[in-house]
């Protein structure tokens, strides 16, 4: 059996919506007020606050795993190409990105195989990301895919996508 139809998705992540932080907004509940490593507790300025989340955005960006090029997915049953221009983290580190650092639900990170970033992209700053999912929903046979009314199917997902987002309102 062919693997022809096989369903990748790829949303985007824009890194604010997801929760993201910025060097301006250290992450919710660190205690970045305050130098923990003085022994009088002196209260970091702005200024100070902003350069050790930006080094602890630069640590964590540098233990991420990136790669590029060819990278087999599913045990080698999928090759995703990253240019040089983008990077991907596998399984591990989108999970580190989605959950903890940008604080979603961990049940967000269920069935993703990895994300895509820019190349200079740092997800603990203001970068966007690709999530890349996979669901084994979706592989249709040549010759299931030779007996779909594909007219009734689109009229059928018209209306159910107007039903949902009826129900949205």
């Amino acid at each position: 059996m062919k693997l022809r139809h096989a369903a990748f998705v790829a949303l985007l992540c824009a890194a604010p919506l997801a929760i993201a932080q910025t060097p301006e907004a250290p992450p919710p509940g660190a205690s970045a007020q305050t130098d923990a490593s003085s022994t009088n507790a002196t209260p970091l300025t702005p200024e100070a606050q902003k350069a050790k989340y930006e080094a602890e955005a630069k640590a964590f960006y540098d233990s991420l795993d990136r790669k590029t090029g060819a990278i087999a997915l599913l045990d080698g049953k999928v090759t995703l190409t990253v240019p040089d221009t983008h990077y991907f983290v596998g399984k591990a580190d989108a999970r580190r990105i989605i959950v903890e650092t940008w604080g979603n639900p961990a049940n967000e990170a269920e069935n993703v195989e990895g994300m895509i970033f820019p190349r200079d992209g740092n997800p603990m700053l203001d970068s966007w990301g690709a999530v890349v999912e996979y669901r084994s929903d979706g592989h249709v046979t040549d010759d299931d895919a030779a007996k779909i009314d594909y007219a009734k199917l689109l009229i059928d997902m018209q209306k159910e996508t107007h039903d949902a987002n009826e129900a949205r309102v």
